[in-house]
């Protein structure tokens, strides 16, 4: 059986996202997702965790999320986790990371620029590849 790497995930941005570019001129714009997750226990309490989670979009199909999303955004993310490790101060670092193939934007603001609002309106779903 061939392996399966897929993640949807639904949350809100931790930060506005960061545009940056690889040494090949592609756009990345990287950005931190919280999911929360609520349950009631045992005991009939209402609990919550978050998960904090990274992500990066590759290509020019990213800067729409660059440029409307902002920290606290909603949004869907669909993409492939990946494991990432680099050297930091003499130690060995890690971490999982999701590499964004597709964004759905889930927060409808509506601005008085109508032209502004038509391209938001648009963007509202964006997809691409590393």
């Amino acid at each position: 059986m061939a392996d399966f790497n897929k993640v949807v995930l639904v949350g809100r941005l931790t930060r506005d996202p960061l545009l940056a570019y690889t040494p090949e001129q592609t756009p990345v714009v990287s950005f931190g997702l919280a999911i929360n997750r609520a349950w009631t226990d045992v005991n009939e309490q209402r609990r919550q965790t978050t998960c904090f989670v990274e992500c990066a979009f590759y290509g020019v199909r990213a800067l729409p999320v660059h440029k409307y999303l902002t920290k606290g955004s909603s949004c869907l993310v669909e993409g492939q986790l990946e494991y990432q490790t680099w050297q930091a101060k003499g130690q060995t670092r890690s971490r999982h990371i999701v590499i964004v193939q597709r964004v759905v934007f889930m927060d409808h603001k509506r601005n008085n620029d109508s032209n502004d609002s038509q391209a938001g309106d648009s963007a509202n779903e964006t997809t691409g590849t590393p």
